[in-house]
């Protein structure tokens, strides 16, 4: 009796399960048939290349943009990379639907049965919508008929630049969106206003720029064809300019300063100086080359880096013609020599006061060209032929017999020479300088009154020397003379019987020495007073600049 109950309970149970199977199975076919019916109907054979409202008021179009990503911001070529999702929303009234209420998502398949709007990017240099893995767009469709139509893209958008205040720049780049054949009396395009019409992402970070929007706002394209809505985003970069200070300020700042090593490096030194300086100006040149202008387009301004590079190749370029400076004043009294020599020569009675005319423009001390003018009217004999006082040494003084003159000889081997070939009473008294190599195999004097140099002593008591001038070549291997004091010939102005007009006239040569070495000690000493200026008024000058320089980009960025 109990088992029949329960084989009679589990037929029914499993009736009831099949019942209900049964229906659901049906209702989802229905439904189906439903969905079918509702997309043949949506779909169905209306002309869908006219826009909505075809005999009304222009359909309204709103756009969003999402910006996924941004990179490759290019001054050379004044463009930037950006990948973006573009969504755009409209409502057909031929595509409300009844009996479904939930919206209807379709691949991209679907594309070419509805209208959608015709929409391109003014500014775009190039551009593509992905694929991978599929198209990479969708549509949904709500049932009042609102059409939402997403893609996904990449383009390269043109942002012409204004690089004046480089790299203390801030770039507006735009974003236009336009209809191409639909004017403002068939669409009417806008952003968004229920969310923000353009949003960043939060992955977005551009190295060397900060990014931010800047302003989104409608515009109307006129063309001679008509009116055309467009929506326009403007993108503020804002240049970071610690990329600039690593590579081109610091070490632009390090060459200026390695430029003025120089100022202490001896005048003398001209290779050190001028390699210096030169490598300077070329490391400077080629660093501005192929870190600054390597990047940037060629633009018809000066920028704010422009005036940088300027300015610390002046300061480089600067030093080398300072050291230009300082060595044509350390040759001056050289120069002035020269010119001496050459006067002299000319006219042999010219004096020492011919040279006072010539050495005014240094500044001499006024003993000297007292001195110089005192002797002026005199006539002076060579001026190798009495020793400066500066060069002789108070051991090999000696006196000449009927003179007693005390005039200091640079005893050096040429000097010797001469003693050992003639009696020393013959030449003691007269002081010598000897700047060339006295020749050991010349026996004799080219006179025949010098015959007289070789009786000894004691002929010579009553004559310091012969009238004769004597010419003696110097050899080539005899004595070790250094190379600066060699000269072609040496001439020996032997004392006359005047003793007074012989002192007299040692006197102004040994004046035009000591003229000579005071031309040259105020030459060096101008020439290093140069070199001490500089050392205080570049840098001050660099310091001066960068001062100004910063303060006005500062204010830019500001």
């Amino acid at each position: 009796m109990v088992m029949g109950t329960l084989r009679a309970a589990g037929r029914r149970t499993v009736l009831m399960l099949c019942a209900l199977l049964v229906g659901c199975l049906h209702r989802q076919a229905a439904a189906a048939d439903n969905m079918t019916e509702l997309m043949e109907t949506l779909l169905g054979e209306q002309p869908r290349n006219l826009r909505p409202n075809f005999d009304g008021p222009p359909v309204e179009v709103i756009a969003n943009v999402y910006i996924s990503s941004m990179d490759s911001v290019e001054e050379k070529t004044m463009d930037y990379t950006v990948g973006i999702y573009l969504r755009q929303f409209w409502r057909d009234p031929r595509l409300v639907f009844e009996g479904l209420n939930k919206t209807i998502s379709l691949d991209s398949n679907i594309r070419p049965k509805i209208w959608v709007p015709d929409l391109f990017f003014v500014n775009e240099k190039d551009g593509k919508m992905h694929a991978i893995t599929t198209a990479n767009k969708y549509i949904r469709i709500h049932p009042n008929g609102t059409v939402l139509y997403s893609m996904r893209l990449s383009l390269k958008l043109s942002c012409y630049m204004h690089l004046r205040s480089f790299p203390a720049d801030k770039q507006y780049c735009k974003m236009q969106i336009e209809s191409y054949s639909y004017t403002t009396q068939d669409m009417v395009l806008d952003w968004i206003t229920t969310r923000a019409p353009l949003e960043i992402s939060r992955e977005v970070h551009l190295p060397d720029f900060d990014l931010s929007i800047a302003d989104v706002k409608s515009c109307t394209a006129g063309y001679s064809t008509g009116d055309f809505p467009c929506i326009k985003a403007d993108f503020l970069l804002e240049r970071r300019i610690g990329y600039f200070l690593i590579q081109i300020y610091l070490p632009s700042i390090l060459i200026v300063i390695i430029s003025w090593v120089s100022f202490w490096i001896h005048s003398e030194s001209a290779p050190a100086r001028v390699a210096l300086a030169i490598t300077t100006v070329l490391t400077l040149t080629t660093h501005s080359a192929t870190t600054t202008r390597a990047a940037m387009p060629r633009v018809s301004y000066i920028t704010d880096m422009d005036i940088w590079m300027a300015a610390c190749q002046t300061f480089v370029f600067a030093a080398l013609l300072e050291y230009a400076i300082v060595n044509h004043i350390s040759r001056q009294d050289k120069r002035l020599m020269k010119k001496l020599r050459q006067k002299k020569k000319n006219d042999p009675c010219s004096g020492a006061g011919g040279a006072t005319s010539q050495l005014n423009g240094l500044h001499l001390s006024t003993s000297a060209v007292q001195s110089a003018q005192n002797q002026g009217d005199r006539c002076t004999p060579d001026v190798n032929s009495c020793a400066p006082v500066g060069g002789m040494q108070a051991s090999e003084k000696k006196s000449c017999a009927t003179d007693k003159l005390d005039t200091p000889i640079n005893e050096t081997p040429s000097t010797k020479a001469i003693e050992n070939h003639h009696p020393t009473s013959a030449i003691a008294s007269e002081p010598l300088t000897l700047s060339a190599e006295v020749s050991a195999k010349d026996q004799s004097l080219k006179t025949g009154k010098d015959q007289s140099l070789k009786t000894g002593n004691k002929e010579q008591s009553e004559e310091c020397a012969p009238k004769a001038l004597t010419s003696i070549p110097y050899p080539v291997k005899d004595y070790d003379v250094p190379e600066k004091e060699k000269e072609t010939r040496v001439e020996i102005l032997h004392t006359p019987k005047d003793k007074t007009s012989t002192q007299k006239n040692c006197e102004s040569v040994r004046l035009m020495s000591e003229l000579r070495l005071e031309a040259k000690r105020l030459a060096i000493r101008r020439s290093h007073a140069v070199d001490r200026a500089s050392r205080i008024v570049f840098p001050l000058a660099f310091l001066i600049f960068n001062l100004f320089y910063w303060l006005y980009l500062y204010r830019i960025l500001q």
